[in-house]
């Protein structure tokens, strides 16, 4: 059975959803979605001869009525079997996980490989009290190396923070230097991980 996945992240409102279907389903089964009608939508979803999958990934910025419009339509065509999915990299945090972080940096955890020359990225306490997201060199996080080290006062702006964060937000993706896009880089399955460590 084929599977179409059709990305929404961004996507807000109907002519979003139109685009994102075209590219991701309709273009490739041979089709457009022209205008915003739902009748041709459901006129699209009969295209494929075989039985299909449509995997509709990032869909949270959809208004809920187009949502539910979208799954009655499909839910009523028995070739296409309809999923709302969610990547995970864009999922943030959260503060029960940002706080158990900011406790085991208060224990004196570090989160940071330890290797020779580039570590990647890192967190840890400072002796003045202050948290700090860094550059980690042979196993160092020193924020005196690297220029753009984020410090936080307290534990309150780190806990803000990083609970807004997610493994797509600190992957470096915007990062000039390509070397630095994904490399070693902190993640959720690190930083619950770390949770285990003793100092």
């Amino acid at each position: 059975m084929r599977t179409y996945r059709i990305d929404l992240s961004g996507v807000g409102d109907q002519a979003g959803f139109v685009r994102a279907f075209n590219a991701g389903f309709a273009h490739q089964a041979g089709g457009e979605w022209q205008g915003q009608s739902l009748d041709a939508f459901e006129d699209l979803l009969r295209w494929p001869d075989d039985p299909y999958t449509l995997v509709f990934v990032n869909g949270e910025g959809l208004p809920p009525a187009l949502r539910d419009a979208i799954t009655a339509i499909g839910q009523a065509n028995p070739q296409a079997a309809m999923v709302w999915e969610r990547d995970e990299r864009l999922m943030p945090y959260g503060p029960a996980l940002a706080e158990q972080v900011a406790d085991a940096l208060a224990r004196g955890v570090q989160i940071l490989h330890t290797h020779r020359d580039y570590c990647g990225m890192g967190l840890r306490r400072l002796d003045d009290g202050r948290f700090c997201y860094a550059q980690v060199f042979d196993g160092i996080l020193d924020p005196a190396y690297d220029p753009a080290a984020m410090m936080f006062e307290t534990r309150g702006a780190f806990v803000a923070w990083l609970a807004q964060q997610s493994d797509a937000s600190l992957d470096g993706r915007d990062h000039p230097d390509a070397f630095f896009r994904g490399n070693q880089r902190l993640t959720r399955a690190r930083l619950e991980a770390a949770l285990t460590w003793r100092s």
